[in-house]
């Protein structure tokens, strides 16, 4: 799971830091997205916000600690 909030911070920063710079690597960016942000909701709703880099940022970084809290909650569970 640490993988996975590693991959979505990295997937957050190659969407909104780096620009696209042919087809291709568009096609990959939005194949790698659809498959890693589309396991916990749909797509269609991060595509429907319009943010700044910041706001993507606070979001990503609420995204993780909430990840993060529940990766604990589940390590801490009775069995």
């Amino acid at each position: 799971m640490k993988k996975f909030v590693i991959l979505l911070f990295v997937l957050f920063l190659s969407l909104v830091a780096v620009p696209v710079q042919s087809k291709a690597a568009g096609e990959k960016g939005q194949s790698l997205f659809e498959k890693k942000c589309g396991i916990c909701h749909s797509t269609n709703r991060a595509k429907s916000k319009r943010k700044t880099r910041a706001q993507w940022e606070k979001t990503v970084l609420r995204i993780r600690t909430g990840i993060e809290l529940l990766l604990v909650t589940e390590k801490h569970a009775p069995s």
